[in-house]
């Protein structure tokens, strides 16, 4: 099941939202129904992943509990090794299952010398696995650290860890911002729905309308790289840059719209992050749950820049690096993190200079050709990496990249708009409809002018009749069909 699915906003949604408001008197009564739904929402996708998630569940509430109740009888070292029991068995739940394959391949690359080789069954890696993990760790180093008070309820901490929302693709939550209101009941008002539905409908034309779209042509490039000539090559690099944004920030829009009308307040997840000028800058809006999370549990307590530029540097290196491997296990994402890590450190390294030529140059920082070359600039970078992340492997990368220099003629750049790339001529004319539409409102957001209020200063039949017609757009242009998994928000996997 997915938000885009029916089954849930036909079904489900409506359901949920009459029982939960239904047992609006009591916060323990509507954290029974969340844990319910979680159980309906996650279980759908494999009734296996259940289990895993009542452990962790368990095992962060104990773990938390238990370095409480030492660290408030005066016992210290008994709180920490309660801590870092309980951090260990979480962290190590995530690294079974989802590094064990990646450590086995390797392994046997070591031994393919010797003829021996390490074999491993099927092996399950639960969706939103990281996810789960990294926010009921938070919860653990946040209880260690004293930023909040353990969970003594286990109704509300399981319907926190589980919020099924955010536990599939975040945004991760943290425990000192959300744990607060699932100890209180919530209500919903009619202010808050209107707004949760106009988000809700962005998320999902950003999702069928042009996430799904490109998702044909993207993987028909990628299933054979070297089938395809260098205009091909290109477009598929930069289509997959839109793909994985329209995909990632459109589930991010759905899930804080499902939250708002359950009466939950969570932050953004995306700042327009393709009209960043840095590296840095990019970070500060992608996945902004993610950054926070490695900032304050990871790159701080490492020493942050506390302790020198080398450190920095150093640091700096080792969150992304991390941050690639939490992506996913293989080495397209490692090389991806050190990419990522290599460009921020490059640009503050070469900052001085750039800010010396530009003064001799008489090119003012403020200016607009400046900041839209360094879009441009940052934008192009972002789209380099973005093909190691997308890639199964180092080698179909590199094909990729070598593939883009060949093959160059009028003919081929025909004949991607003509239906051989897996989309057809009207097809990519949605799709660039779709994406003109977003970049008008991304401007928009970014300049803090964007017209929601407008629309919803409207009078009810004239809202009404928007809201149907975007229901008819995703309906009439939505991405179906055998060629169309319903799963495959891009984030589900990590």
């Amino acid at each position: 099941m997915t938000f885009t699915a029916f089954v849930f906003w036909g079904v489900m949604l409506p359901v949920l939202l009459l029982l939960y408001h239904v047992c609006a008197r009591r916060a323990w009564a509507q954290n029974l129904v969340l844990i319910a739904a979680a159980c309906v929402f996650y279980g759908s996708l494999d009734p296996k992943f259940l289990p895993l998630l009542g452990v962790c569940i368990l095992l962060t509430w104990a773990g938390g509990g238990l370095t409480a109740h030492c660290g408030s009888i005066g016992r210290p070292r008994a709180a920490k090794a309660c801590f870092v029991t309980a951090l260990v068995l979480n962290i190590g739940i995530l690294a079974v299952f989802k590094y064990t394959p990646f450590i086995l391949q390797n392994l046997n690359l070591i031994l393919a010398p010797s003829g021996r080789t390490v074999t491993l069954s099927a092996w399950l890696l639960p969706v939103g696995l990281s996810f789960y993990i990294f926010q009921s760790s938070s919860y653990l180093i946040d209880v260690y650290r004293g930023d909040v008070s353990a969970e003594k309820n286990i109704l509300t901490y399981a319907a926190f860890v589980s919020f099924f929302p955010s536990i599939v693709s975040g945004p991760i939550l943290k425990s000192r911002d959300m744990l607060p209101a699932f100890r209180e009941r919530r209500t919903l008002s009619y202010d808050v729905f209107r707004r949760a539905l106009v988000r809700f409908l962005y998320g999902a034309f950003l999702k069928m309308i042009v996430a799904d779209r490109l998702a044909l042509f993207v993987n028909a490039v990628y299933a054979d790289v070297r089938g395809f000539a260098g205009p091909a090559a290109v477009l598929a690099a930069f289509a997959y840059t839109l793909q994985i944004y329209t995909d990632f920030s459109g589930y991010s829009h759905m899930s804080i719209a499902v939250a708002a009308v359950l009466g939950f307040r969570v932050r953004e997840n995306f700042r327009q992050p393709y009209l960043a000028d840095s590296i840095a800058d990019f970070w500060r809006r992608w996945h902004i749950s993610l950054t926070d999370w490695f900032r304050d549990y990871l790159y701080i307590p490492l020493g942050g820049n506390r302790k020198g530029t080398a450190r920095k540097y150093l640091n700096t290196a080792l969150v992304f690096i991390v941050s690639g491997l939490w992506h996913g296990a293989a080495w397209t994402f490692v090389v991806w993190g050190a990419l990522h890590a290599a460009f921020q450190i490059a640009e503050a390294v070469t900052r001085p200079v750039r800010e010396r030529i530009c003064a001799a140059l008489h090119v003012h920082a403020g200016t607009a050709g400046r900041k839209a070359l360094r879009r441009v600039v940052v934008f192009v970078l972002v789209t380099a990496a973005w093909v190691l992340f997308r890639s199964p492997d180092l080698r179909t990368a590199g094909a990729l990249f070598a593939q883009m220099f060949r093959g160059w003629s009028v003919s081929a750049i025909a004949a991607v708009f003509s239906g051989q790339a897996g989309l057809a001529p009207y097809e990519w004319v949605v799709c660039a409809a779709g994406i003109v539409l977003m970049i008008v409102i991304s401007v928009r957001r970014e300049r803090g002018t964007l017209g929601t209020e407008l629309f919803l200063r409207q009078r009810f039949p004239v809202r009404a009749a928007a809201v149907l017609a975007v229901f008819g757009v995703l309906l009439v242009w939505g991405v179906y069909g055998p060629a169309f998994a319903a799963s495959s928000f891009i984030y589900a996997g990590f």
